[in-house]
């Protein structure tokens, strides 16, 4: 039996506001840094001198052990607290739950 090929109609389809709802949503999503946040996080100098220089170092010798090969030699699971803790915690003073109760921005899983 052959197959019917679709007609293609005029009128609105059955979830045509749920996938433009959905397009939209996912339009948003692919934007990896938006603009407006950029701009505000550029005009903050929080990091400037020995705080900018020491998270330079960090974020280097993470590049570092990536370009040399070395990790993809642990599971990523196995470092990522690492990374959070040194790139964040060490580098751009983000602080966890044990050190800043109070007024803490960074949580592990």
């Amino acid at each position: 039996m052959a197959r019917r090929k679709n007609s293609n109609h005029n009128s609105p389809g059955l979830f045509d506001e749920q996938e433009r709802v959905h397009e939209r949503r996912v339009r948003r999503q692919r934007a990896l840094f938006i603009p407006r946040f950029l701009r505000e996080a550029a005009a903050n100098t929080r990091l400037q001198g020995a705080a900018q220089d020491r998270a330079y170092e960090i974020a280097l010798r993470w590049a570092t052990l990536e370009t040399s090969g070395h990790l993809p030699l642990y599971k990523e699971t196995s470092i990522d607290t690492q990374f959070l803790d040194q790139i964040f915690g060490e580098g751009l003073g983000y602080h966890v739950k044990t050190t800043s109760p109070d007024a803490w921005q960074l949580e592990h899983k």
